[in-house]
């Protein structure tokens, strides 16, 4: 008899580590084949509307800026993307570019650098691959690819493979009879698009595993989908701004808090502790405002529910470390363009006069959306010496000041900002006279049902008869600490300038919906929806979508609407079914009800609100506003 040589057993080795290797990253980044089959259908949902197409004029910056890293540079010397309708000769004169010596540059390289390795790929599979091919089977190899892990979920992998490979193969074979040509040197701006999908997509996977260590699977699902269909998540997946990447760092931030107070051993606890102070550095790196921000939700959550028995002076010492580490591109990149490592490009001046018809002041404070800059000379002699740490701190200061008084102050702004939108005066004006932007309650109209928040928290408070020490114990405590801080202080950063145009969905307060959504899982009547009436929910969603939504189209194209009348129409749906949540959720936990026909009414209701944001997201990126070319021509067609 034969034995194995060593040349086999080697082999055999080595393929058991890859092996493991591999399982052990999928684990890592999916939890289970639960959050695998979630991220492969988040992504393969956000293709159907992705387009090469800008769409917002800070992104020809952005994108630029991204094929400046991928030749190997900070600077740009080239601007392949730029708005046609102004011309060439101001291909550079976009928002949020910056002069610095000489030198032109972008912003949120943190953005970029996590886009390179995608859009590098497409570069190097665009000189050997025809690029609309390429897209149509990477397409198809995704949806067979979906279909074998929803075929191991179910126990029938053969069949769903058998019948994942006849749908892949006609949805390619039909992309490619109807396919045209695709310019290659779409590679940058298709790399950026599909990282922000890919960001997208991972909203939801952690969304599905933090409400799975929280409560169950099912419940998990159900918020994970929420997110990736039925939010501005969604909206914004394909459509590269920064604000995706910096919800994704939130929900980064919200999971390795809870696995910190729930691993099965120190070491594993202190390893998520540290993870939670990684995603600070990493978001200032896009948008340094945030990441302070992020860092300072982070340390209140983190050291004031273990308090002063949990400090460990050796701990602390280490986690100031991983800060510090954390910063290093951050820094590093800041002292490269301006010569200080504290100072980003964002607080630098801009480079001129934005040529946009989206020109204003900017959400953020520094200028993101134009406003009138210096000239050359002397925006480069301010880059030069940049405005002082002090100054930026005192407005920094002020603005949050500002941002809290805001509700007292302007009320009608706020109540612009969250309730009802609607035509505003010098807002709609700047979106071509329309009134194109939703409120947040107008956005995602689940929201509406954590107007039963102060009775669960009211209730909670008389009847534990704990106290506020024993209640900081819990390990749920980090999240909900968590997510006030983050949520009062992107409140502060950005009310003052809120309600702004271009924003359709306020997505500067993008990670609201994040967290608004673990704080509408947390009320126990919404639980218990999901958990008795889960059937009827998913029926009432799917048949509002698919149904309703077609009624919808047909009504808004029988009257010719215009953008923001279909808005507006998807703005007052959304905002009645927001409003017949709030009013069942609230019924239920006041009653504390568990009553068979009232939890049916709480999953209609819920049911309608997630199918009301879905029909928009849906409506909105493949009929209302439509540019540029869908990259799977199968699309269009249906």
């Amino acid at each position: 008899m034969s034995t194995p040589s060593l040349d086999s057993e080697q082999y055999e080795s080595t393929r058991e580590e890859v092996t493991a290797t591999l399982k052990s990253v999928g684990r890592s980044l999916f939890g289970d084949r639960l959050g695998l089959t979630l991220f492969l259908a988040s992504v393969l949902l956000f293709a159907l509307w992705w387009a090469t197409a800008v769409r917002i004029n800070d992104n020809y910056t952005i994108a630029n800026t991204l094929v400046a890293l991928l030749d190997g540079q900070l600077h740009l010397e080239s601007a392949p993307y730029f708005q046609h309708f102004y011309g060439p000769e101001d291909r550079f004169n976009t928002p949020g570019m910056h002069l610095v010596d000489g030198k032109l540059y972008g912003r949120n390289y943190g953005q970029l650098f996590f886009a390179l390795p995608f859009a590098a790929a497409f570069r190097g599979i665009f000189t050997v691959f025809d690029p609309r091919l390429a897209v149509a089977g990477l397409w198809s190899l995704g949806l067979l690819a979906l279909a074998y892990t929803v075929g191991t979920q179910v126990e029938r992998p053969d069949l769903f493979t058998v019948a994942g490979s006849v749908l892949a193969l006609a949805a390619f074979g039909l992309n490619v009879a109807l396919a045209t040509d695709l310019d290659p040197t779409n590679a940058a701006l298709m790399g950026l698009q599909l990282s922000t999908m890919v960001a997208a997509a991972f909203v939801g996977v952690l969304g599905y595993r933090l409400v799975a260590e929280l409560y169950d699977r099912r419940l998990g699902l159900a918020a994970g989908v929420t997110l990736v269909l039925a939010s501005p998540v969604a909206y914004w997946a394909d459509l590269p701004k920064r604000h995706t990447v910096t919800a994704l760092f939130v929900m980064c931030a919200l999971y390795t808090l809870y696995r910190s107070r729930t691993a099965d051993s120190d070491t594993e606890a202190f390893r998520f502790r540290a993870l939670s102070y990684v995603w600070p550095g990493l978001m200032a790196w896009t948008h340094a405002p945030e990441g302070a921000l992020l860092l300072f939700a982070v340390g209140v959550a983190d050291f004031g529910t273990r308090g002063l028995r949990g400090l460990d002076v050796r701990q602390t010492a280490m986690l100031g470390g991983v800060v510090l580490c954390s910063l290093v591109p951050f820094l590093l990149t800041n002292y490269a363009i301006s010569g200080n490592p504290v100072l980003p490009p964002r607080f630098l001046p801009d480079y001129g006069p934005a040529v946009s018809s989206l020109v204003g002041t900017s959400a953020d404070g520094a200028g993101g959306a134009g406003g009138a800059a210096a000239g050359n000379a002397a925006a480069t002699a301010a880059a030069s010496n940049g405005p002082g740490l002090f100054s930026i701190a005192r407005s920094a200061a002020f603005r949050v000041a500002e941002g809290l008084l805001r509700p007292l102050t302007d009320p009608t702004s706020v109540y612009q900002t969250f309730v009802r939108s609607g035509y505003i005066d010098g807002v709609s004006v700047n979106n071509g006279a329309q009134a194109i932007d939703l409120s947040v309650l107008e956005s995602m109209p689940l929201l509406g049902a954590f107007v039963a928040a102060p009775v669960v928290v009211g209730r909670y408070v008389r009847r534990s008869g704990t106290s506020l020490r024993a209640s900081l114990d819990r390990p749920v405590a980090v999240l909900d600490v968590f997510a006030l801080v983050y949520t009062l202080g992107m409140l502060a950063l950005y009310l003052p300038s809120l309600p702004i145009h271009a924003q359709v969905t306020v997505r500067y307060l993008h990670p609201i919906y994040v967290l608004g959504l673990y704080a509408v899982v947390r009320l126990p009547a919404v639980r218990r929806i999901v958990a008795e009436r889960g059937r009827l929910l998913t029926w009432t969603f799917l048949a509002s979508v698919f149904v309703g939504g077609q009624l919808l189209l047909a009504g808004l194209v029988l009257v010719d609407a215009s953008v923001g009348e279909s808005a507006q129409a998807h703005a007052l749906l959304n905002l009645a079914t927001a409003g017949l949540v709030a009013a069942v959720v609230l019924g239920l936990t006041v009653l504390d009800s568990d009553d068979p026909r009232a939890l049916a009414a709480g999953a209609i209701s819920l049911g309608l609100a997630a199918a009301a944001t879905a029909a928009f997201v849906l409506l909105s990126r493949l009929y209302h506003v439509t540019s540029g070319e869908f990259l799977l021509p199968l699309v269009p067609v249906f």
